[in-house]
């Protein structure tokens, strides 16, 4: 059973019985795939998303990055990814696509 309420099968497979246990906890705290993607097409149809300034190639690179990391942020803080999202350097997305989404609504 996923965090949203959804069940899913998944296999878990480990070493030993305490490996197979932080794996099923892991993924109890996550969202079902099915949730994140409604999360994600739901930010790319938002028409309040600014367009991406910089070349064809970083803007299509930009746009995916900015689509998975603004949903993770609006699930921390809906007013940090608001913030964040105002961001339209591509360049600015592609240089940030490791960083953890908890520092990046801190910032």
């Amino acid at each position: 059973m996923h965090c949203c309420g959804h069940p899913r099968r998944h296999h878990v497979g480990g070493w030993c019985v305490a490996d197979e246990d932080r794996a099923a906890a892991r993924l109890a705290r996550k969202r079902c795939p099915a949730c994140t993607a409604t999360d994600a097409e739901t930010l790319v149809a938002d028409p309040a998303l600014p367009s991406l300034a910089g070349s064809p190639r970083q803007v299509a690179w930009a746009e995916a990055i900015r689509r998975d990391r603004l949903a993770a942020i609006r699930r921390i803080d809906p007013v940090a990814a608001a913030r964040v999202a105002a961001v339209v350097e591509a360049r600015w997305w592609i240089d940030r696509r490791s960083v953890d989404p908890r520092f990046m609504a801190t910032a």
